[in-house]
This record gives C-alpha cells, structure tokens and sequence, in this order.
C-alpha cells in the first residue's frame, strides 16, 4: 500500500502553473449545486447535471477591468483509477472520459432561455491555421472559449473520489497537439509512476531488487459528446483527476530459488528515481 506525500501536491501546483504558461487560454470554474430540467415540455425524461460557473475578465474603454459571469452544463462520467502497466501508461491510448455538454436544445425552452449557446462559425482562416483534414466539412463548432478556435484542450478536475464529484475543472486550450503529447507524458511519468523499489537484504549474498513496473492511472482520453446543438464538438486532448487523498495498493512477486529464499534477512520499500539519458 502506498500514499503520495506533500510532494504530489507541490508538484501539482507546478503542473498547474506550467499549464497556465504554455495554454492559448485557460478558464477554472468552480462547482455549482447541480439541477435537473426536462428535455421537452410535458416529458418525463429529465437530464441531470453538473453546472460550473466561470467568469471572463476584460477591459472596457476606460481601461477599467470588468468581467462577465457565465455557465457551462456539463455531465462528467465516473472514472475510477486504477493500476495499469508502464506501456499502457505512456500509450496515448487511455481510458476513455466520455464528457458530454450539454447545448440549448436538450433543455425545454423556459430554461433555454438562460443559456448560453457556444456556436461559432470555423472561417477559412481558422481551417488554414489548423491545419487538418478533419476540419474541412466544419462549418459550426461548439466553443466556449473567448479567443481563436482550437480543439487541443487539457482538462484538470480535481475533487472527491468520482468524476461527478469533482469540485473544480480547469480547462487549458493549446494551439497545436504536439504541446498535448509532450503534457500527456511528463505527467505520466511525474504523476503514475510509483517510482519505487523493493530491496531483499540477503544473507551472505548480494542484495536483490525489483521494480515494480506499476503506474496508478489518472489520465484519461477526452472522448466528447455534444447534446442536442447544431453545432459539431470538436474538443480533443486529455483529462487528469486529482484525488484529494490519493493512495494506490499493488501486489510484488518476486520469484526466488529455495536456498535462496531462505538467505532473504529483511525487505524494504525505497523511492526510485530512474535517470535517463539525454
């Protein structure tokens, strides 16, 4: 059984501040208590979700700074973490987070009225700096981002044990995906993995060790889903909950000869750091 020290949570805040750094934009936003609507009038069939309220900041012509308060509907999956492998940890091929927003039309129209509809129209020019054939047959993208489009996002929830928990989401827009690679992973490898060792102290013979080659998963593949809108959701990257307790349990075999087996004095449990070459 293992539990993160107070590192985990500085090296957290450092993630978040690189984040901040490198994104074409960021938006946090924090939970809201949760409401429920029908999906059209006189229907027994309601959807319930999770609510986050955010706030765009700017200047008016006075230079003075005033900022406009908004919404996002969202309904986020239960994910639980789990122990995976060092190949599947640094495969781009995760879990998938099936996050579904939620658009005007899903609600019926006494609540409609209150939201906000992210349509934007993709130009040429938004294709041309994409760059990707998928964006072609785009005309109408849902986008809840001020400035210029771009599907490449990092989403951090952090909370509770559960997706649908969570209380706070962060959302990091990048331009390119490549930036989403290189993010995906460093935090593999500073977040997953155990990064320990087992020593067998022996008697009369050299010591054995054993690394574990065990990562306890938090990254999951963004895999979105648009209800009920117009527009194409187009949102592509990756999505890492911080548990606020976080502790994994894994199991350690290691195999030993008879007479060795019996040489074995003590077994300890030591952080390893791998170095690797540039």
């Amino acid at each position: 059984k293992g539990r993160f020290t107070q590192n985990y949570q500085i090296e957290f805040q450092n993630l978040k501040n690189i984040l901040s750094e490198l994104a074409a934009e960021a938006i946090e936003m924090d939970f809201k208590v949760p409401l429920s609507y029908k999906t059209a009038p006189n229907s027994s069939n309601t959807i319930t979700y999770n609510r986050y309220m955010y706030k765009t900041y700017y200047k008016n012509k006075k230079g003075k700074l005033k900022s406009n308060s908004k919404s996002l509907d969202l309904i986020l999956p239960k994910v639980e973490q789990r122990m995976i492998r060092k190949g599947q940890a640094l495969s781009p091929h995760r879990e998938r987070a099936h996050m579904k927003f939620v658009g005007n039309q899903a609600a019926n129209p006494l609540y409609g009225l209150g939201f906000k509809k992210y349509e934007k129209e993709l130009t040429q020019e938004d294709k041309n700096r994409l760059n990707e054939y998928q964006f072609n047959n785009v005309d109408l993208v849902f986008d809840f981002f001020e400035k210029d489009f771009s599907p490449y996002v990092f989403i951090i929830m952090e909370g509770s044990s559960y997706f649908a928990d969570a209380k706070k989401i962060t959302f990091y827009k990048f331009i390119n995906k490549e930036t989403l690679d290189v993010i995906r992973n460093y935090m593999a490898e500073v977040f997953e993995n155990i990064h320990c060792k087992v020593v067998y102290e022996m008697d009369g013979m050299d010591n054995v060790e054993f690394i574990p080659d065990a990562y306890y998963s938090q990254i999951f593949t963004l895999a979105p889903q648009l209800w009920s809108d117009n527009a194409r959701i187009l949102y592509e990257g990756y999505v890492f909950f911080k548990k606020d307790d976080l502790i994994f349990n894994t199991t350690v075999e290691q195999v030993f000869k008879g007479e060795d087996f019996a040489k074995i004095k003590q077994v300890n449990v030591v952080p390893y750091f791998e170095l690797k070459e540039e």
